[in-house]
Parts: C-alpha cells; structure tokens; sequence
C-alpha cells in the first residue's frame, strides 16, 4: 500500500522499514489499483499479513497519519526477483 507515494509497473528497488538493514530488493511491480482509503478490503489486508482491513487501515494511519476515509491510497502488487550475478 501506499499514499502520495508514486508507483508505476516495472522494475523496482524496494526497501521494507521493517527490516533492520534496510537492504534494497529488486522486484517487479506488477499492478497497481488505486482505491479510497475506507474502500480497502479483507482480501486487501490478506495480502499485506493483516487480519482484517479495520486492521489494515489502523496500520496504515499508523504509518500516514494523514490519512482521511476520502483518501486514494495504491494497492501494489509485486513480486521479488532474484539479482543478477
């Protein structure tokens, strides 16, 4: 997921902020909706691990305190690849 963040289909360099080296992963970006934030669904939370979308979108505030119901967020789905060399 992500808000007044620009993503576009291709190749990608992604970087979790979860994960304590923040070491860059090369992935494919393969879809993107875009959605009202109240619109997001528990299959949309299914893909980002979270239990429900009440949960997505408590996590999502969490991260853009911004956030307003009316708010378009991007649904990205990606896959990982694996680097060349």
């Amino acid at each position: 997921m992500r808000w007044n963040d620009p993503v576009a289909i291709g190749p990608a360099l992604l970087v979790f902020e979860d994960d304590a080296e923040n070491v860059p992963l090369a992935a494919m970006i393969e879809s993107v909706e875009s959605r009202r934030f109240d619109e997001l669904t528990d299959a949309d939370a299914r893909r980002e691990n979270a239990e429900s979308a009440a949960d997505l979108r408590a996590g999502l505030r969490s991260h853009y305190p911004e956030l307003t119901d009316e708010s378009i967020v991007e649904v990205v789905g990606f896959r990982l690849v694996e680097a060349a060399g």
